[in-house]
């Protein structure tokens, strides 16, 4: 993975605004703006797992751009590459009436720096509360994406044994991954998750952000099968610092809908989730899903936030390749 140079970001405007990589020195400065809206309890410990999370990723995948006038930081934006070619970038964080044309310098500064990359999307992870941010980040080419909403089913609503099914869950490793591959393509077909992202990834990229989700564990990936035809997936990732499991992705492949299979799907992730003792399962979904929301919901799948995601599509020539659509 190429990691981004530093010299296109360091370029003074007419206000002596500079946009620059931030120095670890100046990491805790940096995440303190970015969660200074928090109470301060959650703002100490957010800022705390942000700077661990900065010191474990590999060299040149993560970091902080700051905004500074003179010796003035006014405003941050954290940045994380992730296997699959794809970056994740927060909202800004800025001081007290910094205007906002400082926020869409700083969405071009992302995007300058991750351009000498192997970086091909960059998602923008925003609460909903952050709107003001939507304009900066439509001006500098990104694309309103989805609403994600995050659920959460509490162990107490894991089942206690193995549940009856009709399906079968076999191990990833029972397959070559080129079969997978194919499995997974499947699926997208008509999916009400994120359909924009069709045909934007390659299949490999997407696997391999699911790999990196979490603690990779092999035999939590599922080939879904009835009647030893394979009819979709199930990727799981664990969570022990959170004492969870996240269920990364399920889909059936479209001729196989209709008949309940995703919610014994889910139902076997609970399980999954009781067997490995884990408190939680974890999932995020685009919240125009109203089908699988239903599902989640009737499982006992509580709501725990929601967030907007905007993303930027770098083309063959590492420009923007134009708004995402479905």
């Amino acid at each position: 993975m190429g990691a981004p140079t530093r010299q296109s970001t360091e370029n003074s405007d007419e206000t002596g605004l500079i946009i620059r990589p931030a120095s670890r020195e100046t990491f805790r400065l940096n995440l303190w703006l970015l969660c200074k809206d928090l109470p301060p309890g959650d703002r100490d410990a957010q800022v705390q797992r942000l700077l661990d999370h900065l010191r474990k990723s590999p060299p040149g995948t993560a970091g902080i751009l700051q905004a500074q006038r003179g010796s003035d930081v006014v405003g941050a934006i954290l940045w994380t590459m992730y296997p699959g070619r794809t970056a994740v970038i927060s909202a800004p964080g800025l001081r007290e009436n910094e205007p906002l044309s400082t926020a869409e310098k700083l969405f071009k500064g992302i995007i300058s720096n991750l351009r000498s990359s192997q970086t091909r999307l960059i998602f923008a992870n925003l609460s909903v509360d952050q709107t003001i941010f939507h304009d900066p980040l439509k001006n500098t080419g990104f694309s309103p994406l989805a609403r994600l909403r995050y659920l959460l089913s509490p162990a107490r609503d894991f089942p206690r044994q193995l549940p009856s099914s009709e399906l079968s869950f076999v191990p990833v490793t029972s397959w070559n991954e080129k079969e997978f591959a194919e499995i997974v393509e499947e699926t997208y077909v008509g999916t009400l998750d994120c359909p924009e992202l069709n045909g934007i990834r390659e299949t490999e990229d997407v696997l391999a952000g699911y790999r990196a989700a979490g603690v990779y564990c092999p035999d939590l990936w599922f080939v879904i099968t009835h009647e030893n035809e394979p009819v979709g997936c199930l990727v799981l990732t664990d969570h022990p610092d959170f004492d969870q499991l996240e269920l990364v992705y399920m889909g059936l492949i479209p001729r196989f809908r209709g008949h309940g299979w995703g919610r014994e799907a889910v139902r076997y992730a609970q399980w999954m989730a009781q067997i490995r003792k884990r408190s939680g399962l974890l999932l995020a979904v685009d919240t125009r899903n109203t089908p699988a929301i239903h599902v989640y919901e009737s499982l006992g799948m509580q709501p725990l936030e929601e967030r907007d995601i905007f993303l930027f599509v770098f083309n063959d020539d590492r420009g923007a390749a134009g708004p995402v659509t479905g």
